[in-house]
């Protein structure tokens, strides 16, 4: 299993939502904790959010402030709720989505996800998504090291559930 590593800056990409064409960007974090969450995204084999922030803050997961390479762009999402116009499926670096095997969780949208460069693993879920068996799927995928950026629900999650390695928190200053 990979270690991972949860870094916090507020919000991943450290902005407000700009999904919606009538919100502006508003940055909430300095450039220093941009810059570094940049860094980390560059270090590590992949980047880990929740379909909550992706839903909320359209992030693009990608390392644009410094040289370095793209993560492997990693999803929990039980429900298949990815919009088709997200900035996840807009680098060839692609993205993988790993929904759970609960009811409800079909086939509808997994094609038209897949054509834009998404690629879906099946994860256990109980009381929720079996992020233990998330982080075993990935490691089988030969990812070495996770960032998680958010959102709370699975930083929660993986906290208690003590699959944390290391903690970076970044200030507003």
């Amino acid at each position: 299993m990979p270690p991972a590593e949860r870094h916090d800056q507020d919000r991943p990409d450290a902005r407000r939502s700009d999904r919606h064409a009538d919100r502006a960007v508003q940055w909430i974090t300095s450039e220093g904790a941009r810059t570094l969450a940049h860094e980390l995204r560059a270090t590590h084999d992949a980047v880990l959010v929740g379909i909550g922030t992706v839903l909320h803050d359209n992030p693009r997961l990608t390392v644009r402030l410094v040289d370095g390479p793209d993560p492997l762009r990693v999803v929990a999402d039980t429900s298949l709720r990815i919009p088709l116009d997200s900035y996840l499926f807009g680098r060839a670096a692609g993205a993988h989505h790993l929904p759970g095997s609960t009811v409800g969780v079909g086939r509808a949208g997994q094609g038209d996800r897949e054509m834009r460069g998404a690629r879906h693993v099946r994860i256990s879920t109980g009381a929720g998504l079996d992020l233990d068996d998330a982080l075993g799927r990935l490691g089988q995928l030969g990812i070495r090291s996770v960032m998680v950026e958010g959102g709370a629900g699975i930083v929660t999650s993986l906290l208690r559930a003590r699959l944390v390695d290391r903690l970076v928190c970044a200030s507003r200053r």
